[in-house]
């Protein structure tokens, strides 16, 4: 919302004794109007009325269809900032958002008055009539305004399309386009190095010098030194050329179907890389189109997952992973995951506890163990029988990119002043909900009380025979194996038999 320069400078229209009284439909009526009248012929993106409000003012809902139904026509979204949470459970401490009248009326002990009860319902039955359940989710307390408001956000960048052809046998091809849906942000690499007196690049100079690793440390061009690769003791020389036919040669993009299995095979532990990619149909293909829905369909009904070869282009190495159906109320896609091929995977081999009679825990144990999982439940059931999350981990920022950006805004503001301490809803944003830490307190004692810990007693170590009779360092030399200390034993010498073993060799360049 905003106002034009005639409306803020013509308060005569106005009667503030009866301002005073008004209830913030009123307030809500006028934003849409002034909306309406502002953007007429112009273009926009979003239409968004903001509210900020105690509720601690009559209420009428009279003409409120009208007003809701208004709200849809318009396209106009709504916001609610209130400084109690809307489902009451922190009511009592007021919010804690600082001094006012909004903050004072909800303060500890006073509770919510009849007005502000009644706002509530009112701004219930608003939210759900304009975006069902998802709209309980733009209603906010002044604290979680404030806290979002410290947040360091990115700038958006647009989704970049993957243009490709899912492609099943030789004779089946459907276009298609992917778009990154989960990648790892990673901090980008901004650090440089300036003069510490004058803060300029310009003033370092850099020179790079490339010496042999000989007594004199004689110089070489770097036009004279290849890449090498250590094998063991050796290195082994690599040109730019034999670099260049060493790669991988792909035929280009690729995502091709090698086969399906069941979703159940596809287990999530070995999942691996750093990005989920939903895989859409091309954009004004309807052959595409209908192609990849009856694929999604067939397989999220019989419980199929497709095993297909991706490539992102042909200088990359070709991956396999794992394509799942997704479908959505707006939307139905592909959801591409890449798999570890045989080196990826990591082998232990641990002893059997079953075996060992030792280690068999009791049913009261068991029991316990239950009931404080039980108890640390992140995901609970509402009253209509829905899993609600407790902590929603894709609405918690990293915490490193905070801190790096709390720090740099810091030091460019106040180039002298010592870093400030880490924000506080910062070291909260990681941490156990307040509910849960409460309700697992009783199974966590029962839990302690159930598995005791006991004092284990180091054992004496036992003396060896140098212990007892001192070590053969007085020995006199003829009795003890030559070794020289400075001998470089090498496997593939000793393993070498009656084959002529060839040693590369190569200068050592040292930067």
């Amino acid at each position: 919302m905003f106002l034009t320069q005639n409306f803020a400078s013509s308060p005569s229209g106005l009667n503030q004794e009866r301002n005073l009284h008004r209830s913030g439909l009123d307030a809500l009526v006028v934003c849409m109007d002034l909306l309406q009248q502002e953007t007429m012929g112009k273009k926009f993106e979003r239409l968004n009325i903001v509210l900020l409000t105690d509720l601690n003012v009559q209420t009428s809902a009279d003409q409120l269809d009208v007003i809701i139904n208004s709200l849809k026509k318009a396209g106009i979204t709504l916001q609610f900032f209130l400084p109690f949470p809307l489902d009451g459970e922190d009511r009592a401490d007021g919010g804690g958002d600082g001094p006012g009248p909004s903050a004072a009326s909800a303060r500890p002990g006073k509770g919510l008055s009849s007005q502000q009860t009644q706002g509530l319902e009112m701004v219930r039955n608003i939210m759900t009539s304009l975006e069902e359940e998802d709209g309980l989710e733009e209603v906010h307390t002044f604290r979680d305004a404030l806290e979002k408001l410290s947040i360091f956000k990115r700038i958006d960048r647009r989704p970049m399309a993957w243009p490709c052809q899912l492609t099943i046998g030789s004779s089946l091809t459907i276009r298609i386009v992917g778009y990154k849906a989960v990648t790892e942000e990673k901090v980008k690499k901004s650090w440089t190095i300036v003069d510490a007196q004058s803060h300029q690049r310009d003033d370092v100079k850099r020179e790079t010098v490339y010496c042999l690793n000989d007594d004199d440390e004689t110089e070489v061009q770097k036009d004279d030194t290849i890449q090498g690769f250590r094998y063991g003791s050796d290195i082994v020389p690599f040109s730019k050329v034999d670099e260049d036919q060493m790669k991988y040669k792909s035929d280009g993009k690729c995502f091709s179907v090698l086969g399906f299995t069941k979703q159940e095979l596809v287990r999530c532990s070995p999942f691996m890389g750093s990005q989920v990619v939903k895989v859409f149909a091309a954009r004004d293909d309807e052959h595409a189109a209908v192609a990849l829905s009856a694929l999604i369909r067939a397989l999220d009904s019989l419980k199929m997952a497709a095993i297909v070869r991706y490539a992102y282009d042909r200088r990359s190495n070709p991956q396999v992973g794992a394509a799942f159906p997704c479908i959505k109320e707006k939307y139905e896609c592909l959801l591409y995951v890449q798999l570890p091929f045989m080196e990826d995977l990591r082998q232990f081999t641990f002893p059997m506890l079953e075996n060992n009679k030792k280690f068999t825990p009791s049913e009261s144990q068991l029991s316990a163990v239950d009931a404080l999982i039980d108890s640390m439940m992140l995901v609970e059931k509402d009253e209509d029988g829905e899993s609600v999350d407790k902590l929603k981990v894709n609405r918690i920022p990293n915490p490193q990119f905070q801190r790096l950006f709390q720090c740099l805004h810091h030091r460019g503001v106040n180039p002298d002043d010592p870093l400030p301490p880490v924000e506080p809803w910062l070291k909260r944003a990681l941490e156990r909900p307040q509910a849960v830490s409460a309700r697992c307190q009783a199974p966590l004692q029962d839990v302690k009380t159930k598995f005791p810990l006991k004092v284990v007693v180091k054992k004496k170590e036992q003396k060896t025979s140098a212990d007892v009779f001192g070590s053969s360092a007085d020995e006199p030399d003829a009795k003890r194996v030559k070794v020289d200390e400075e001998m470089e034993f090498n496997l593939a010498e000793i393993a070498a038999g009656n084959i002529t073993s060839v040693r590369l060799s190569c200068l050592k360049s040292v930067q």
